[in-house]
């Protein structure tokens, strides 16, 4: 068992983020409500550990900014297993980006290992058991039993050992550079996190005019009850049914109040949900312009696939996954500009080796 400190009040927070502004290196990890539980996506827990300590911050009970300053001090480093989602929740929730830090995620995909979830490379490589059964716990609950809180700091507890092994194992297969320049890149991006739209839903195309301004009507009133009643907007009631609606508007308060399997707050409110059906089905319809996609002229086109081809070829032979190499909006701006210039260093030591490569940049005709 690991012996934390859990923090729920300020001068905690402030005595814990001075020690943190002195570390060199920190892991972190988020613990959070996205939509399954509550309205919303926020952060639940926040989840640190150093060399020999490890804390818990709970967010609900005290300002996180201190420990929020700490994520953007470029000089510590934060070492965090798969950035993707938690940056998105720090950026939209805090305005935070978190500067110097080591993804071990990434590491192990630029080793090349097909098992890169934080729980199967912390059992083989530390044969620390990771426990599962709480991934889908309400972690807004208040108070949080122990056995909650030592699972939670459980997903810091081994990351910086993890970190080690994993840094070992690139500068062996000289790929250290490869995840510095990486993270480097990663800096510059901003990561945001958007809510699903109502265009986003599967049939959405299919629709008439008509039937998307419904479905636009009813998706908002849906987020405005969720937000009511705290729910997530799936028990106000469910996409399926959304679509439905879509497709055949009710416009009887009848329909509404004998629907089953929605959230009494529906029936309650089944004479303004009927009201802005109507209102929607009268009026023209949704008719959304298209957006123009810009297609590649035909050499570029054949060059790009080319490229493509040829770069998951190299990949395969280093092996890691072929859009690590060269993504293909990367390949795409290549093929454009004629340059190098969208990959980062490590990508072109790799990939200017190869003759057929740089030919496929430079050439201004393609015949294949």
């Amino acid at each position: 068992m690991v012996h934390f400190t859990l923090i729920q009040d300020g001068p905690q927070l402030a005595e814990a983020a001075q020690h943190w502004e002195k570390c060199t290196e920190l892991a972190l990890d988020l613990e959070c409500e996205n939509g399954l539980h509550h309205y919303g996506t926020y952060i639940a827990l926040f989840q640190i550990s150093d060399r020999h300590r490890h804390w818990i911050v709970d967010p609900l009970a005290v300002d996180a900014k201190p420990l929020i300053k700490v994520l953007e001090n470029p000089q510590v480093q934060k070492v965090f297993h798969d950035i993707s989602f938690d940056f998105r929740i720090l950026n939209f929730q805090y305005r935070c980006r978190p500067r110097n830090f080591y993804d071990t995620q990434l590491a192990a995909l630029l080793l090349g290992r097909e098992k890169i979830g934080l729980g199967p490379l912390l059992k083989e490589l530390l044969r620390v058991h990771q426990e599962k059964k709480f991934q889908r716990f309400d972690w807004t609950r208040r108070p949080l039993s122990r056995t909650m809180l030592n699972y939670a700091v459980n997903d810091t507890a081994h990351l910086l050992a993890l970190k080690d092994i994993l840094l070992r194992e690139l500068q062996v297969k000289w790929r250290r550079h490869w995840l510095e320049q990486e993270c480097a890149y990663l800096e510059t991006v901003e990561f945001t996190h958007e809510d699903q739209k109502y265009s986003d839903l599967s049939g959405f195309k299919s629709l008439p005019p008509s039937g998307k301004a419904v479905l636009r009507v009813l998706f908002s009133e849906r987020d405005r009850l969720a937000r009511i009643v705290d729910r997530p907007v799936f028990m106000i009631f469910n996409n399926k049914l959304l679509l439905s609606m879509a497709q055949n508007p009710p416009i009887s308060e009848k329909f509404f109040q004998e629907l089953p399997g929605v959230h009494p707050l529906v029936k309650r409110e089944a004479a303004v949900l009927v009201g802005i059906v109507k209102k929607a089905c009268s009026g023209p319809g949704e008719l959304l312009l298209k957006e123009a996609k810009l297609r590649l002229p035909q050499a570029e086109f054949l060059a790009l696939n080319a490229l493509l081809e040829k770069r998951t070829e190299i990949a395969r032979g280093l092996g890691i996954q072929g859009r690590l190499l060269c993504s293909e909006e990367q390949a795409r701006r290549i093929v454009q500009q004629k340059s190098w210039q969208p990959l980062r260093p490590w990508q072109w030591e790799i990939l200017e080796k190869d003759e057929k490569v740089k030919f496929l940049v430079s050439i201004e005709k393609c015949v294949y």
